[in-house]
């Protein structure tokens, strides 16, 4: 899902995410900056398949992360039938850092 899609479901979710992105590539490389940006919008895919009613960084609970949490382990991986446990870290890591430095900002 791109930001775009994201954008037309979940504008106020969308701006604080990229927002995010945008005070993270100042102090990050281009790389690290691309991934966390992937995860963050399979965070907000998620959100928005399972809960329509999320449509800012701020609403998002401990509840939703914890779905995104066993939805993200049930996903195929590259080379193995799951993605790895570093993935589902880093995902989280980056998904609970944007909620926490972002929630009280944008949305």
């Amino acid at each position: 899902m791109s930001f775009e899609e994201i954008n037309l479901q979940a504008p106020t979710m969308a701006a604080t995410m990229t927002a995010y992105l945008v005070q993270m590539s100042v102090s990050h490389r281009a790389a690290s900056v691309q991934s966390a940006s992937l995860a963050l919008r399979h965070l907000a895919g998620h959100l928005l398949a399972t809960d329509p009613e999320c449509t800012s960084v701020a609403a998002i609970t401990r509840s939703h992360i914890e779905s995104y949490k066993v939805a993200l382990a049930a996903r195929p991986g590259i080379t193995k039938p799951t993605v790895s446990t570093t993935t589902i870290r880093h995902n989280l890591g980056v998904a609970g850092h944007a909620v926490c430095t972002r929630a009280g900002h944008t949305s």
